[in-house]
This record gives C-alpha cells, structure tokens and sequence, in this order.
C-alpha cells in the first residue's frame, strides 16, 4: 500500500504533559453504535472555546503534513481523505484527547473507498424527533446520521431529512448548535415534520447493518482493518461460488469485478459493495469486520441456487431507473404510431434495460408486445434505420412539417407510410422535450428518495410472486 493512504494516530503518552491549547472535550458515545462524528465534535469545540473555524484551520494547515483547502475537502478529511492523519493528529495534539478516531471511519480507512456512501450529495442529514428534543449538554449528532445508506433514526424509527420541511433547502454546516436546528434559508425549525413509514426488510436490513458499521468503526483499537483481511474475505467467497455451481448473472458478474480489484488493489470498495458482499454471503457485516476468513467459509453451501440477492446500484444510478420508467409510462400513454427499440428510446438515461424490467416488469413487457406486433422483423428494422436517420439529423433538417417527413423517407430510403409513423414518435422523444421530462421526472423523485423507491418496487414483486 503507498504510504499516501496509510495513517497511523500516536497515543496521547507521547505528547508532551500539561495544560492542551483547547479544552480537552470528551468525544462522546465512544464504542458504541451511537458515537458522535467529529464534524459535530469539531463544531462543538469551536463553539465552546468561541474561536473562529478559519483561525483553527489555518492552525491546522500550518502544522499538518496534508492541509486542508476549503469546507468541501475539509469534510472528507474528517472522514477517510488522506488529509485526515494530520487532522485527527493535530485535534488530538491540540485537545489531549486520543480517541478522536473514533468519531470517523478510521478503522475502515485502508479498505473502504474514500468515495464511499457518506453524506450523499454532500449535504447533512439529521432527525427531528432528535432536534425536538436537543439537550445543549448532552445532545450531539452521531457518525451514523452521516451514512448515506441509512434511511431512519435508530432511536426514534422516523426518517431522517436532508432538507427543510417548509422550503425544502438544504442546510449549511454550521458550528452554532442553536442555528444547525433553524433553516438557513427561511428560518422554520428543523424539528417538526418527522415521518414514520412502513419500511421494506431490505432497507431495515440495511439500517442494521449501518450501526453495525459504525459500532465496528467506534470501538477502541490500536490500527485500521489491515487491506489483506478484505482480499482474504472476498478471494474465500470467489473461491465457494466457483465450487458450488453456476450463479445467477448478478451475483457472477459482482463476484468477478470485486475479486478482481481486490487482487490488483486497484479501487476500493465502497459501503454498499461491503453491503452487497454480506447479503449475497448471507451474513451481516459485523461478522465480515470482525473474521473475515471465517465469514467466507461456505455458508450457503447448499443454498446457492436459491439465494435471494439483489445488488444495490448507486442512488444516482436508482434515479436514472425512476426516470426511464416514467419516460417509459409516459411515451406508452401518448399512444404514438411507432414505438422504436426499448434501447433506442431509454439510451439517453444510461440505464441497463434489465435494470428497467426488474423495477417494472409488467410496463416492459407491454412495450415490448407492442413494439414486436408492429410487423415483421423486416419491417421493423426498415423502421428503426428509418429512426435512428430522424435521431441523428434532427437538428439540421427537420421543423415539423410535412416536407420533414418526405425528407426523412429519402434519406432513410424507406416508404412514406412508414417515415409518417416515425417522424410522429420522433416529435415525441427529441431532445428538447426529453429534457423536460427528465427535469419534471427528476424533481418527483429526489436522489435520496430513490433507492426506497427501488427496493419498494422489489418487495412488492417479490410479494405477489
């Protein structure tokens, strides 16, 4: 491993005795699932010495190794960057207090990616039942809000917000306890519109599996989860599946690409790689974390053919799947003349089509009945050449009327009947009305709301399977 991505934290032994710059506060929950994050930590020390975030960065900039440019970099460095041995250092030099790591993913630093699921769109999120009830004393916000695959509160099971409930801004970081709990924008509290919703047990098994996460990364220890323990993990999985027959396509595919970075080293996993490791092992990731050789042992030995698993694609990638399907929805209720290739029509939104079956079978199937009773196969791709000529000289030659479409049947070489059915869909999926609908589409279904939305859709095929 280079020495960029390793860092070691010294024992507060070794630093000098006597009276620390700043008030040596106790990073609070400490080997437990509810630890707090050292963003708060850090924004609790400065409101409680009432010194400026700038003069302490620039301390911390002057005397670190790696420093820190601007908010956005400074936030990851309190997570995994390579900036957060020097920072962790420097707070624990500047405190006396050791155990600041903790309140990190330090003890995932040398496996986990450092772009891993972790404050989503770089956004805070927090509970409103926790903010209702905020004690200046002894209220603090917890590592495990900042997981971005967490969907509730672990102490209050209602959902935890990323924007306000009134103008839906997201907030701003801020060290002033009394201002992190009003909206920045338009000042309503950020304690009021909590909601409790019925939750599919794979999202609570998710939620699980988070504070297992972050209890694993709270309790005290002497180093980061060596590299090899992961390899060691991932290589015992590959190694079962091979002797246990034939995978299911998902689960080949993960198995062959995680396997094979994990060998070259060459990325990282990020925490729903973990996630997707553990539920197609059939164990929980505390058990990965803590023996990782034993977890790889064959457990589902005699259920590999009908485990259960299902891969959870990036939340951004889950929206692109929201907005093929609505667009799909849409373009079949306009009922036009020609439907084109379900990849032709859902190329823009770079999503798998199967992606797009999985989370609605039935509206797929329907299109593809449809589009194969439009005539032979002939007579299709005369179509679909006629189509893609529409698509890639659309915004040289055609305005919409009729001279467009006897245009389109010259250069596709096709029959007017056939360039009149085309250009009619055309209309439909050229770009500028595409893109408002994605907009539309977008603004229905936030990121952060999308991958619920997903596994939603799943537990209800499953159920009526």
């Amino acid at each position: 491993m280079s020495a960029s991505r390793e860092f070691r934290i010294e024992p507060s032994s070794q630093m000098v005795p006597g009276w620390t710059q700043l008030p040596p506060l106790a990073l609070k929950g400490v080997g437990t699932a509810e630890v707090e994050s050292l963003q708060h930590y850090y924004g609790r020390l400065i409101w409680t010495t009432r010194i400026t975030t700038l003069h302490l960065r620039r301390y911390i900039n002057k005397h670190a190794k790696i420093g820190i440019d601007h908010s956005s970099s400074f936030r990851r460095a309190l997570i995994l960057g390579p900036a957060a041995g020097g920072l962790l250092g420097q707070l624990q030099m500047l405190t006396g207090v050791d155990d600041l790591r903790y309140g990190t993913l330090w003890a995932l630093s040398e496996v986990v990616s450092r772009n891993c699921s972790l404050f989503g769109a770089h956004k805070r999120r927090w509970c409103p039942e926790c903010y209702a009830n905020w004690d200046n004393n002894q209220s603090y916000e917890p590592l495990v809000w900042s997981i971005d695959l967490l969907g509730c509160c672990p102490k209050h099971n209602c959902d935890l917000e990323y924007a306000c409930p009134k103008c839906h801004s997201y907030q701003r970081e801020t060290s002033r306890p009394d201002q992190r709990r009003i909206c920045w924008v338009c000042k309503a509290s950020l304690a009021q519109g909590a909601r409790w919703r019925s939750r599919p047990a794979m999202m609570q098994w998710m939620d699980e599996q988070v504070i297992q996460l972050v209890e694993y990364c709270a309790t005290p220890r002497l180093a980061p989860m060596p590299w090899m323990d992961y390899v060691t993990f991932v290589s015992g999985v590959r190694s079962n599946a091979r002797k246990n027959g034939a995978l299911q396509g998902s689960m080949r595919q993960l198995l062959q690409s995680v396997d094979k970075r994990a060998r070259r080293h060459s990325r990282r996993p990020s925490i729903r790689t973990l996630f997707n490791l553990c539920c197609l092992q059939g164990i929980s990731v505390r058990e990965l974390l803590n023996a990782p050789k034993e977890a790889s042992s064959p457990l589902l030995l005699d259920h590999w053919a009908s485990a259960s698993y299902m891969p959870l694609p990036p939340i951004v990638q889950v929206q692109r799947i929201y907005m093929a399907v609505r667009y799909l929805e849409d373009f079949l209720g306009a009922n036009p003349p020609y439907l084109p290739p379900i990849d032709l029509l859902l190329k823009p939104f770079k999503v798998e089509n199967l992606a797009v079956r999985d989370a609605s079978a039935g509206l797929f199937d329907q299109y593809e009945s449809r589009y194969l009773a439009q005539g032979t196969s002939d007579y299709l791709a005369v179509l679909r050449k006629t189509f893609l000529c529409a698509l890639h000289a659309s915004h040289q030659r055609f305005k919409g009327s009729e001279s467009s479409k006897a245009d389109l049947a010259e250069m596709a070489g096709s029959s007017g009947e056939a360039a009149s059915k085309v250009f009619s869909a055309y209309l439909l999926v050229r770009a500028p009305q595409r893109l408002l609908r994605i907009e539309q589409y977008r603004k229905e279904l936030p990121v952060r709301e999308s991958l619920k939305w997903l596994l939603e859709r799943q537990s209800m095929l499953a159920y009526r399977c």
